[in-house]
């Protein structure tokens, strides 16, 4: 089902829905009992995989792709989020609000909002590839990079503490 190797998991928040992936470029969506749902086909290995704060939307981070595809749970349909960024490498869904961070290997961010569909790009946030980050309860995300940097914005992408 999923391909040799390991497997990449996210339960959705209350429990009814869990996506997997692994190296058959296929994230499979099934139900609690277990039955397939859905499945999205990749065009890169994946990466990432984080549900919403609401689990409406699950969103998917492949390799070689500026692509995200975004699978809405209510209407079990992809639409494909065009981050216009390349060699992406961090995703993951504010805990409070409806911002999901994407970041690059050029410390590139990219803020997009499920409500009002707005992406924001933020250039040089990081001088090299972020490699992590969390949301925390006052919608403030960390973001550490390679550089050796520690940065500290608020939900609309402003920098805060470095």
């Amino acid at each position: 089902m999923n391909g040799a190797g390991p497997v990449l998991f996210a339960w959705h928040p209350d429990g009814s829905y869990l996506a997997c992936a692994g190296s058959s470029r296929i994230v499979n969506i099934a139900n609690r009992q277990g039955s397939p749902v859905a499945e999205i086909p990749l065009s890169g290995a994946c990466i990432a995989l984080d549900w919403d704060k609401d689990g409406d939307v699950l969103a998917v981070l492949q390799r070689d792709t500026g692509i995200v595809p975004l699978w809405d749970a209510n209407q079990h349909k992809v639409n494909n989020l065009d981050t216009n960024m390349k060699d992406l490498t961090f995703l993951k869904w504010s805990l409070t609000g409806p911002q999901l961070a994407i970041g690059n290997v050029k410390g590139n961010l990219l803020l997009y909002n499920k409500r009002t569909l707005k992406k924001v790009p933020i250039l040089g946030k990081h001088v090299k590839r972020i490699t992590c980050g969390a949301w925390n309860a006052d919608n403030k995300l960390a973001l550490a990079s390679e550089d050796k940097q520690v940065t500290i914005s608020n939900g609309d992408g402003v920098t805060l503490t470095q």
